[in-house]
């Protein structure tokens, strides 16, 4: 996520410096005030007044999630948010940190706030009486500086009540629903929400859309002919599709595959012949995969889209 790197890499708090909007700081080990709880937390600017500099001490920083402390108290003063702890790289899996509970409010719509849509894993609670949209902002849509345009999370549906849970980019994009108990990672270019790659905490296959069972793992799926092939239910119900071939294809040919919206598949093409393969529905536009390369792609209802360019 935009902040995690800012947070991992914070500097130490020094006076007399002014703050950009994002900025996170971590308490100066050098201040032998700062407990052993303060120096592994961080803290990001609020709201700044005129210049927003940092008085010439250090403040007291709170130990509590989301508390704040007014720096350097005045015309010139920062407000700084707890932020939680830094995230621990290379040990910790980056989509299983950072776990925010967001109870969604009476009402139909909901946008988290930038504190709350920074870490990577959101889980969403509370009893709907109506369909619900979610707005997940990327760092660009926030006005942060700098902002990434593209943004992700591992998104819980956690909620009760017989209605869907849609997540948009803006409140004009259609959105991914996704289903009570269950998860997906969401990715957002600003204008578009797609489905990334969807997996469950639980340890049964996720139904990601009707005619989709996902699973972890890898399906192979041979090619006997230089011909389009459509694929069965057994040969897309894992996250990975290997396409191989045993004979040489002499020009691109179609896999096709279902229109369900919200399906996505890591598909790979190594087929023989060096030819491309275009990954499509019944009918629509699909994805073209060089030889040798891999992609994401996810379906939309009508048409296969690529969210990464083959690689």
């Amino acid at each position: 996520m935009w902040l995690k790197n800012q947070r991992y890499n914070a500097p130490n708090f020094d006076p007399l410096n002014s703050k950009g909007f994002t900025q996170c700081v971590r308490p100066n080990p050098a201040n032998s005030s700062n407990s052993a709880l303060q120096l592994i937390q961080r803290f990001q600017v609020q709201s700044v007044s005129g210049t927003g500099t940092s008085g010439s001490t250090e403040p007291v920083w709170p130990t509590t999630i989301a508390a704040t402390v007014t720096d350097n108290p005045g015309a010139n003063q920062i407000v700084w948010v707890n932020v939680g702890t830094a995230p621990t790289y290379g040990v910790v899996n980056p989509h299983i940190e950072d776990l925010t509970t967001i109870a969604l409010p009476n009402g139909s719509s909901y946008t988290p706030t930038a504190i709350q849509a920074m870490g990577t894993r959101l889980r969403f609670a509370g009893a709907l009486a109506a369909n619900y949209s979610v707005m997940l902002q990327t760092p660009a849509q926030l006005g942060a500086s700098p902002g990434s345009n593209s943004a992700q999370w591992l998104v819980q549906n956690n909620t009760s009540g017989m209605f869907t849970l849609t997540f948009k980019a803006t409140a004009t994009d259609p959105g991914v629903i996704v289903p009570q108990g269950q998860s997906r990672i969401l990715w957002s270019n600003g204008v578009t929400m797609v489905a990334a790659d969807p997996i469950s905490l639980l340890t049964a296959p996720v139904t990601a859309a009707p005619g989709f069972m996902l699973s972890f793992g890898r399906t192979r799926v041979t090619m006997a002919s230089d011909a389009n092939i459509t694929l069965s239910s057994g040969q897309y119900n894992t996250q990975i599709l290997e396409m191989v071939s045993s004979v040489s294809l002499i020009s691109t040919r179609n896999v096709v595959l279902p229109l369900s919206d919200g399906a996505s598949l890591i598909v790979y093409n190594e087929t023989m012949g060096s030819k491309s393969l275009q990954f499509i529905g019944s009918s629509g536009s699909g994805v073209t995969v060089g030889n040798g390369k891999r992609a994401i792609v996810y379906c939309d209802g009508t048409n296969w889209n690529q969210v990464t360019a083959d690689k």
